[in-house]
């Protein structure tokens, strides 16, 4: 992901199940162990077992040069909670910080 820039995040998650029908989705993205960014459910594009986030020029300058680490949340109707493993993705500097 390259900083000032508008990128949609794809996440596909290895399991049978609709996910639309979850009571919340949440896309995580941390760097250096400090959460820097969430959306959910509502903020989301969901198709079956696709999770995706579309970012903000905004949004991607939160973040430094360097990596950080993205997690799929999810809680079942029931309640039940699961969790993605964490991913690492790459975060590219841009040469200048304004919003275009």
């Amino acid at each position: 992901m390259r900083m000032g820039t508008t990128p949609t995040i794809s996440c596909k998650l290895d399991i049978d199940m609709d996910l639309t029908d979850c009571e919340n989705v949440r896309l995580i993205i941390s760097q250096n162990r400090m959460t820097k960014l969430i959306k959910d459910k509502d903020e989301l594009i969901i198709k079956k077992n696709i999770v995706q986030a579309h970012l903000t020029q905004e949004e991607t300058f939160l973040f430094a040069h360097g990596g950080a680490d993205i997690q799929v949340r999810l809680k079942l109707l029931d309640g039940e909670a699961y969790a993605t493993n964490i991913k690492r993705i790459d975060i590219f500097r841009s040469l200048d910080n304004e919003v275009i």
